[in-house]
């Protein structure tokens, strides 16, 4: 390609620049909860391409540095203050190859800090193209600026060509990345094909990242929507901290809200004790904990018990490999309609001790151990007690599943946790998936209702199928209740290969929320409550360990009259808990108050308290020089 004259471009940037603005923003990288250390926290370097093509114009005809720069204007306007960010940049002072320094011609403008808006600003101020494309020495250069440590740390290039410079960045990214496991390198291409394409989207997969598209608006927006939630960003667990006790005598006090803590390895010690204590009488406590299992075999069991030993409720959740879910939800209830007969112990007692552990236990052996320490999430949720039932509707069973196909889906962004997930209505929706990454969408249903969800997967295009391949790559959908009961009835086979000759459909239903199906299955009482429903869609790992963006529509069909709201008995507190007690925060996510068109409201004690948003990471504009 001829060399353009170098010198910044300034035009008015539409839709191209409106697209990138957008991508640059749905990276945004949230950091890891409050209770993990601090060295933990994600870092986001930005490498931007200022060779002298990015005066070019895209397919879409805006200038590519215009884009660039309006992009980057919108991103550091969305980057929250204790966000660790940087940004260097590439062939912005050597303008011919042959010229000394070309090759090495790559400068770190703004350290990696938090508190860098201001100069994040100046720099993109001054970012203009000018001369050669070393993407290699950029690569290394930033690896360096990002340090050693145990958080995340995403190196964000954007190119529109190959490397001028030797030696390969392909080789490179598998280098760095391969001597820093918690260091990811994500591409963005500006409008390249042929072998510039391919040279960047090796990069990505050797650098164990993820490339994208930015050929033109339209392909822009197909990719962009569900970035931010990539499975780079780590699961978000809100909650007050707490710290359980690794003895029943040391049990930590727990009221209704959100806690987080920390599990161990599964061995010696690895259990966690919490006394749960009821605010109310005779209510009925929804207890649950999860965790992400970080695309590993991973395992989590509950158990609720009086203080005596009599128990009232087990639950556990695990993976053996890959597929399936990164979330891992374990839910037991404790109280009215939760026993056969109802226990009567579990009912009455004030206090309940709850045991967390990460490994499930059959028969004394554990089973599906789970490595290292993480996070891990506790819910405690209080219904009061139901005066009458007399006149509920029966218990019923699962409904027919059928899939629906819907036209014209709403594009949407899924949150990667319960903590950022959004609530959206029934209806269709798009958005992609990269192996390894689970996303999660919340939608209403309450009492006499129940959710249909269809997940399809179109057939792949002829490039996309060989790097699915035949039974290699699993997608999964499961649905959990408000207090994180597992909803998901048998109907509709939610789990399966991806086809890479065809479609997968796969679907997922819920028994529709009567109080009495309680009584029909006491071990699933959690799943059966009106609120806010996750519906988890995920595709496991590629076993090449290669990244690429899989599309996919998802149906919400919310089935059945709101009705059958039971009566519930006036509040007759509960000895008060004894000092000293954590605090839960009230959260706006918690359970909505709603009647099901009839009856007493469905009461919850308390709510989830949300307590981790912020810090992110996101995408920034490299280029490389094409010839």
């Amino acid at each position: 390609m001829a060399r353009t004259t170098p010198g910044s471009v300034r035009r008015p940037v539409r839709a191209a620049a409106a697209a990138l603005t957008a991508l640059v923003l749905a990276l945004l990288v949230l950091p890891v909860p409050a209770a993990v250390a601090a060295d933990t926290k994600a870092q986001l370097l930005f490498v931007l391409d200022s060779s002298g093509s990015m005066q070019e114009k895209t397919a879409d005809g805006e200038v590519k540095i215009a884009a660039a720069k309006t992009a980057m204007d919108a991103v550091v306007g969305q980057i929250p203050a204790d966000t660790a960010v940087g940004l260097r940049v590439f062939g912005a002072k050597v303008f011919n190859r042959g010229d000394e320094g070309a090759c090495t011609d790559s400068q770190l403008v703004v350290p990696v800090r938090t508190g860098q808006t201001k100069a994040l600003r100046a720099a993109i101020d001054d970012y203009a193209p000018y001369g050669e494309t070393p993407i290699s020495y950029a690569l290394e250069q930033a690896a360096d600026d990002l340090g050693d440590g145990n958080g995340k740390r995403t190196i964000v290039l954007l190119s529109d060509g190959e490397s001028t410079c030797d030696p390969d960045p392909c080789e490179v990214a598998g280098e760095i990345t391969k001597a820093d496991k918690n260091l990811q390198v994500d591409v963005v291409g500006l409008d390249v094909s042929g072998d510039a394409r391919d040279q960047l989207t090796c990069v990505a997969s050797r650098g164990r990242g993820t490339y994208y598209d930015a050929r033109n608006s339209e392909t822009l927006a197909s990719s962009l929507q569900t970035l931010r939630n990539r499975a780079a960003r780590p699961f978000e667990v809100s909650g007050e901290p707490v710290t359980g006790g690794t003895t029943p005598e040391q049990a930590a006090a727990l009221t209704a809200g959100a806690w987080s803590d920390e599990l161990p390895a599964t061995g010696t010690d690895d259990v966690r004790y919490y006394d749960v204590y009821r605010e109310t009488l005779r209510s009925t406590l929804h207890v649950a904990a999860s965790l992400n299992r970080l695309g590993r075999p991973d395992a989590l069991a509950v158990s609720l018990s009086t203080p005596d030993g009599t128990v009232c409720g087990t639950a556990a959740d695990f993976r053996q490999d890959d597929a399936g879910s990164s979330i891992l939800a374990a839910a037991v209830s404790a109280g009215q309609q939760t026993g056969k007969p109802p226990v009567a112990a579990c009912a009455e007692a004030t206090t309940l001790r709850l045991a967390v552990r990460r490994a499930d236990v059959v028969d004394g052996e554990a089973r599906y151990r789970g490595a290292g320490t993480v996070p891990v999430e506790i819910t405690v949720t209080e219904e009061r007690e139901v005066t009458d039932t007399d006149g509920l509707p029966r218990a019923t069973g699962s409904e027919p599943f059928e899939p629906v196909f819907g036209e014209n889906p709403r594009s949407t962004v899924a949150g990667s946790s319960f903590a950022d997930a959004p609530t959206v209505e029934e209806g269709n929706y798009s958005s992609t998936l990269v192996p390894g990454e689970t996303q999660v969408l919340l939608v209403r249903q309450t009492w006499g209702q129940h959710l249909d969800a269809t997940l399809t997967f179109t057939q792949p295009s002829s490039t996309l199928a060989k790097k699915i391949g035949a039974q290699e790559v699993k997608a999964n959908i499961t649905v959990l209740s408000p207090v994180r009961g597992r909803a998901t009835t048998s109907a509709g086979g939610g789990e399966d290969f991806l086809n890479p000759d065809g479609r997968l459909v796969l679907g997922a239903s819920t028994t529709p929320v009567r109080f009495l199906n309680r009584a029909q299955a006491p071990e699933r009482a959690s799943s059966f409550v009106p609120g806010r429903y996750a519906v988890v869609v995920s595709l496991g790992a590629d076993p090449d360990d290669q990244s690429y963006v899989v599309p996919y529509t998802l149906n919400l069909q919310v089935e059945g009259k709101k009705a059958g709201a039971p009566t519930y008995a006036p509040a007759e507190a509960a000895p008060p808990v004894p000092s000293p007690t954590p605090s839960a925060q009230p959260s706006a996510e918690a359970p909505a108050a709603d009647d099901g068109g009839g009856g007493s409201r469905w009461v919850w004690v308390a709510g989830i308290a949300v307590v981790v948003l912020a810090a992110g990471a996101g995408l920034l504009l490299l280029r490389s020089r094409r010839r």
